[in-house]
């Protein structure tokens, strides 16, 4: 296989490893863009000790005013947005599983306006393989959601379904 993007050789993934980096990073730009984030905006970044919650930590330090960014386990109020580490999986099981389950897509419960979900267009393990490049410790075996066995399926006959599904969940929120 060959990355998608400069065309080195790669093993198992479509980024080599700068270019994953790099990609994960435009993507997280790009999600807090579309929010209308001012500098002097509060924002509490949840981190559970995952992968996904230790990039999102990692990217959050990158991207906003450490001044304004509280770090907490959990969600409480005071703050403008949240930033929380759901990745594209996430966002696709819980679309999927509340259409299979209710009809009715789950709703955030503190608004669309104020979640900030910078791993949102980022699968899993794009995120797993940037935390490794870039050496971010985090809890091995802890994942910050429960998967549906269905999508990782779904994914391995048709590429690119968990992209589709998140896209579906947040055109409808």
């Amino acid at each position: 296989m060959k990355c998608c993007n400069c065309g080195k050789p790669v093993e198992s993934r479509d980024f080599c490893g700068n270019c994953l980096v790099k990609t994960i990073e435009k993507r997280a730009r790009k999600a807090m863009q579309k929010k209308g984030i001012r500098p002097s905006s509060k924002i509490m970044v949840v981190n559970d000790g995952s992968c996904e919650g230790e990039v999102n930590l990692h990217l959050a330090g990158e991207l906003f005013d450490p001044k304004n960014t509280k770090v907490k386990a959990e969600l409480e109020t005071g703050s403008d947005f949240i930033c929380v580490p759901d990745t594209a999986d996430k966002i696709a099981g819980d679309f999927l599983d509340s259409m299979l389950n209710s009809g009715i897509p789950v709703q955030d419960e503190a608004g669309s306006n104020a979640i900030i979900r910078l791993l949102g267009d980022s699968l899993s393990e794009e995120v797993f393989a940037y935390a490794k490049t870039k050496a971010i410790q985090f809890r091995e075996g802890k994942q910050s959601y429960v998967t549906v066995p269905i999508i990782d399926k779904l994914e391995e006959r048709h590429k690119g379904t968990k992209f589709a599904l998140a896209k579906s969940a947040k055109m409808l929120k």
